[in-house]
């Protein structure tokens, strides 16, 4: 099984996560801690990163269950591909994300 192979960058913080497979409690985790883990919609985009690309993540601020995003890769040569990714985030999960994190949610709730 793959773990988690590179962290995507937002804002100049990692955010986003890719990978081929993942250990389910692992991606509970990632999810608790504000990071959003995302997969490919075609597995044989996975080969499309490369490593010296700059990636947009779009459709993170309109983020809800079901909902797609799209990595722009940007690469090195100036061609770009958009890649579909999806995620299995609830309401609450995208609530945690939103904070930054579970805790971060858990605090600002209780004041």
């Amino acid at each position: 099984m793959h773990g988690f192979d590179a962290v995507l960058f937002g804002s100049g913080l990692p955010r986003g996560v890719r990978y081929r497979t993942a250990i389910p409690y692992r991606e509970t985790n990632l999810k608790k801690q504000g990071i959003l883990p995302l997969t490919f919609q075609n597995p044989a985009d996975y080969d499309k990163v490369l490593a010296k690309d700059s990636v947009t993540l779009k459709g993170v601020v309109g983020l809800a269950p079901g909902s797609i995003v799209t990595a722009e890769l940007k690469h090195a040569d100036g061609s770009v591909d958009a890649i579909p990714l999806l995620h299995t985030m609830n309401n609450d999960q995208i609530e945690w994300f939103k904070a930054g994190s579970a805790l971060n949610k858990i605090r600002a709730n209780n004041g």
